[in-house]
């Protein structure tokens, strides 16, 4: 039987509605403080039904799917859980979950199904086991099916659909010391034939990216090397002429951050490092392709990294994550975030 959480009351998070509680009684001070939250872009939803991190989401018909991950203060073990969360009802559901217990792998739609790739399971001697499988899940049946496996088992990767196909990006080979065996490839799957070829390497090898789609082109940003160094570069990649040209770099380096589109403008969420200053990020920059610029956007309510990203008419989910990048034996958030661009203010540009 499905499990079913019910909504919960609707709560701001912002530093301004912290300020307004401490000087309530400062009249006009706290009015305006007041009103600064209630404008706030972000907006806290129904918590998930069981904490998350290093999980993938993907939207079919307006519902975002949360699929496996790590839910225990553990960094060693794997989970196969399904949930579905409806956000015009803001209710969470429980779904058939998925054969394989995966973490830090990548789910993109195609057709209408979700396809989950790579990643990596419970580890066995400090080392992760590696994961080349693809399974792919019916929201209209809830069922699961196996399909061709990925022909280079990788974690840490990202994946996109540009007119049909799946490009499976970057990553790391899952059975190396963790932080070794970065990889550059890129190899796409056709589910119409349910096969794998291969594409042209990106410029730099590194995990923990994001991927994204505008007008038919793979903007690949940020992410992290082999000496644990946080990325700012932007790559991106061409599928009609199969070549890669770099972008203005992002202005903040990070590392297992998550990305959403809307209206054709990447916004870059949270994440964090793992070498300097190790922790997490409430930072959201937006990429606008047309102008190859970036600007600041409203902050995350609180910090996140190894979270999820996915837009719902016009609007940005983040989803579960930690808040600490740098301590992995953390439980996973269960927290969910609106994002509403209509109410975001753009601060200094960043250049």
């Amino acid at each position: 039987m499905n499990e079913i959480v019910m909504k919960n009351s609707t709560k701001y998070y912002t530093n301004a509605l912290a300020a307004f509680i401490i000087t309530s009684g400062l009249g006009l001070v706290g009015t305006v403080c007041l009103a600064q939250a209630q404008n706030s872009p972000w907006t806290q939803k129904s918590d998930m039904p069981t904490g998350r991190k290093s999980h993938a989401a993907s939207v079919v018909g307006g519902k975002i799917y949360v699929i496996a991950g790590r839910n225990d203060n553990s960094s060693d073990l794997t989970e196969n859980l399904v949930t579905e969360y409806d956000p015009a009802i803001d209710i969470w559901t429980s779904k058939t979950s998925i054969p394989t217990s995966r973490a830090a792998f990548s789910s993109s739609v195609a057709n209408g199904k979700i396809y989950a790739i790579g990643g990596g399971r419970d580890k066995v001697k400090g080392r992760m086991l590696g994961i080349n499988s693809v399974e792919e899940y019916d929201p209209a049946t809830n069922t699961w099916k196996e399909k061709k496996n990925m022909p280079t088992p990788r974690l840490g990767l990202g994946t996109c659909v540009v007119n049909g196909k799946i490009y499976a990006i970057g990553g790391m080979t899952p059975d190396s010391v963790f932080w070794s065996g970065l990889r550059d490839i890129v190899e796409v799957y056709d589910p119409r034939t349910d096969t794998w070829s291969s594409k042209a390497s990106m410029p730099t090898a590194r995990l923990w990216f994001s991927a994204s789609m505008v007008d038919g082109k793979i903007y690949v940003i940020g992410g992290c090397t082999t000496n644990k160094r946080p990325l700012s570069i932007v790559e991106v990649y061409d599928p009609l002429t199969d070549t890669w040209t770099i972008k203005t770099p992002m202005p903040t380096a990070r590392t297992a951050h998550a990305a959403a589109v809307i209206d054709g403008i990447i916004y870059v969420i949270g994440g964090g490092t793992v070498s300097e200053h190790p922790g997490g990020f409430s930072l959201v920059e937006a990429y606008d392709p047309a102008t190859d610029t970036w600007e600041r956007k409203a902050d995350l309510p609180e910090l996140r990294a190894l979270l999820s990203a996915n837009v719902v008419d016009g609007k940005i989910y983040a989803i579960g994550g930690v808040p600490k990048l740098a301590y992995v034996y953390q439980e996973g958030e269960k927290s969910v975030f609106e994002y509403n661009p209509a109410k975001g203010i753009l601060s200094k540009a960043a250049k």
